[in-house]
């Protein structure tokens, strides 16, 4: 199966909140008094499926999955009656009931991976189907814990999946968004060969940025720290978006995550304050702050070091204490270390340096505790029996209870609405969904809305988590989009990367394009000097289905950068993938195509989209950052395509009929907006959006 997930997959969400007012019941069919998965059916009885869903409008139904226990087991047999359910403080009516058991050892041949991306979002989005994202710490584990860890990783997987249940692979070097779940292990081997690697993580770079802070002497564990928390955060936000339903995530590490304070010393060097040189940049021009060719860039040094000691990542730890409760996220932290002695050195060991050591050990482990504990997980530290943390985690997980009721709570305020669940058993203590996160009334849709549309993220709201992953460091924007004729590549440079003089000669453009079970493609092109970007066009058949893996590399005599970017196959609809272009307000300078969507006041925004069938309306809107329409004029116009630079500077006439929409940035204050174009033929319609953002 594909280990990517598309820039345009639609994500199924089984929003268990669904005051989007087509939210799902069940019929009204009582409920059984003994669960159907403990109590035994005379052996001719046929197992009874669920009763379908039915849909009312204007009710918030809300799904609870709850593990009662006693002694550390999922206590069973349980009903209906048993449980009471507050939201709020106020008692809610239990209308659904389900005991779910996961059989262990299912047979690997029983596994079937999902035919897709989109496949794998649908079965992960139903609440029977338990979720699991296996993260691994590339940047806190050692050799040794990595390749111990295969083993019980594996059995313990092997053990627990269940046919129905889903896995993903990730580590914080790999965008979320190519997160995707599989249940075949073999598709975790390949995972853990492919990310796990043969050796743990060492001080030396393995990336261009880790490269570039190296050359600085600057803090590479704070770098790593930031790009793991930002990771974290990010995959909270993908799994609440998923589901509202208990996921589960196994964070293999040896050190846990950051908790030290703004500017603590300890953790990698910086640079120091200087006096702005005066030096002749790339373009020939005298100035400050301008390093020569070859030259290390100290005010970049500078900037990336002030702003990563600033980073309070105890407020961070909490803050994602907090996303992973209300996503419904519970962390399973499995300390590959073992068992942990606080070893000190001889001269050490009678000094300040021995308490700070131990200090420094036993804070790794409460992170990793503290992490789990808030989050209705179970921590595996301070062991050398990793089969026995993981049979731990398993008997957690082995059964739950699936309540569902209708909330008292009509209003779409937005708000948090905390959920408590309680059982009328002695000794038994209950985890449970914390709660869940309200629509607003913008959010809500028409009760006439078919179930899978509603429950669909808006196209703006996949739009606004593109531009999320924009990174302000970055060095190199890609973008890419497949039509019948072939892909178009833009790679454009960063802004900050041209006010300091750096490419201001040009680079030279090579892209490779390559996909399963097809050899690579490479085409290559120009950026001109003074420009930051160019489209580069490679011709093939590019219709057939699957994701196609692009990377991008600018070089020069003395230096070179690259990126990647994913682009799934050409739409089969009225238009397809947008190219953006920016401009001036003149008409007389030429557009230049776009990878970073961010712009100025100053400039103009101007989108093409190709005409796949003859279109007989086109309109378009501009929207704010909640998907609202917003009274501003955009120019619609069906023309040929823009003319951008393409192969080694030679023009490049991208000839196919586009729908362009040109829209004048002036009038907006900085923020997130979207243009959506509504393409029609006939009864058929055709919507896309593309979001920009306005940086000043």
């Amino acid at each position: 199966m594909p280990r990517h997930q598309p820039g345009k997959s639609p994500l199924v969400v089984c929003l268990a909140i669904a005051t989007l007012a087509g939210a799902a019941l069940r019929s009204a069919a009582p409920v059984p008094t003994t669960p159907a998965a403990v109590q035994s059916p005379p052996a001719s009885s046929t197992p009874q499926e669920p009763s379908p869903p039915v849909f009312r409008g204007g009710v918030n139904f809300v799904n609870v999955d709850a593990y009662p226990r006693r002694d550390g087991h999922v206590v069973e047999g349980l009903r209906a009656e048993d449980f009471q359910v507050l939201e709020d403080g106020k008692p809610q009516k239990v209308e659904t009931f389900e005991f779910i058991r996961t059989e262990p050892n299912a047979v690997d041949s029983d596994r079937r991976d999902p035919n897709s991306d989109e496949d794998s979002n649908r079965q992960a989005a139903d609440p029977r189907n338990r979720v699991f994202v296996v993260y691994l710490d590339i940047f806190h584990t050692t050799f040794n814990g990595a390749r111990d860890t295969r083993r019980p990783l594996l059995d313990f997987l092997g053990r627990t999946i269940g046919p129905t249940d889903l896995f993903g692979v990730l580590t914080p070097q790999v965008p979320v968004r190519q997160l995707v779940f599989g249940r075949r292990l073999e598709t975790l081997e390949g995972d853990l060969t492919t990310y796990w690697g043969q050796s743990g993580p060492h001080p030396f770079p393995q990336t261009a940025e880790e490269e570039r802070l190296i050359g600085c002497g600057g803090p590479i564990k704070l770098y790593r720290d930031d790009l793991m928390y930002s990771s974290l955060e990010e995959l909270m936000v993908r799994l609440r978006v998923l589901r509202d339903e208990r996921k589960n995530v196994l964070l293999i590490t040896e050190e846990g995550l950051s908790r030290a304070a703004p500017g603590s010393g300890g953790r990698g060097g910086g640079t120091m304050p200087r006096l702005p040189p005066i030096g002749v940049g790339p373009g020939g021009r005298l100035g400050l702050d301008t390093p020569t060719l070859g030259q290390r860039d100290d005010a970049w040094c500078a900037r990336q070091a002030a702003r990563l000691s600033s980073i309070d990542f105890d407020q961070r730890f909490r803050d994602l204490l907090d996303l992973a409760r209300r996503s419904n996220v519970s962390f399973y932290p499995i300390d590959v270390g073992g068992l942990r002695t606080f070893a000190i050195t001889a001269s050490a060991r009678n000094g300040r340096g021995a308490s700070n050591m131990m200090r420094a050990g036993l804070a790794k482990i409460d992170s990793l505790i503290t992490l789990a504990d808030n989050t209705d997980g179970r921590a595996i530290v301070n062991t050398n029996d990793l089969n026995a943390g993981f049979r731990r985690i398993a008997d957690d997980l082995s059964a739950y209870y699936l309540l569902g009721y209708s909330s008292t709570n009509t209003s779409l305020d937005g708000k948090f609405h905390k959920i408590d669940v309680k059982v009328n058993q002695p000794k038994v203590s209950v985890t449970a969904r914390k709660g869940y996160l309200a629509p607003t009334a913008a959010a809500s849709v028409p009760a006439n809305v078919a179930p899978a549309a509603a429950m669909t993220p808006s196209p703006m709201v996949e739009e606004l988590g593109r531009l999320a992953r924009l990174r302000p460091d970055a060095e190199l924007f890609t973008y890419g989009v497949a039509a019948s004729d072939g892909l178009d590549i833009v790679a454009e440079i960063a802004s900050r990367e041209i006010d300091l003089g750096h490419w201001s000669m040009g680079a030279d453009v090579q892209v490779t394009v390559a996909r399963d079970g097809r050899a690579d493609l490479t085409a290559v092109g120009r950026i001109e000097a003074g420009v930051r970007a160019t489209l580069v066009h490679v011709p093939f058949a590019a219709t057939e289905p699957g994701l196609w893996r692009i990377s991008v590399r600018l070089s020069r005599a003395d230096d070179a950068i690259a990126n990647r970017v994913e682009i799934p196959a050409a739409s089969d609809g009225l238009i397809g993938a947008p190219l953006c272009f920016r401009g001036t307000s003149s008409a007389r300078v030429p557009l230049r195509p776009v990878a970073d969507f961010q712009f100025r006041r100053t400039e103009r925004v101007h989108v093409e989209w190709p005409v796949m069938k003859a279109l007989d309306q086109r309109t378009a809107r501009v929207l704010d950052r909640n998907g609202q329409p917003l009274a501003l004029a955009a120019t619609v116009t069906e023309s040929a395509g823009a003319i951008a630079s393409g192969g080694r500077g030679a023009p490049l006439v991208i000839g196919r009929t586009v729908v362009a929409v040109d829209l004048n940035l002036a009038p907006l204050s900085e923020g997130d907006y979207g243009i959506e174009l509504t393409a029609g033929q006939g009864a058929q319609t055709d919507r896309r959006v593309v979001a920009f953002r306005v940086v000043r």
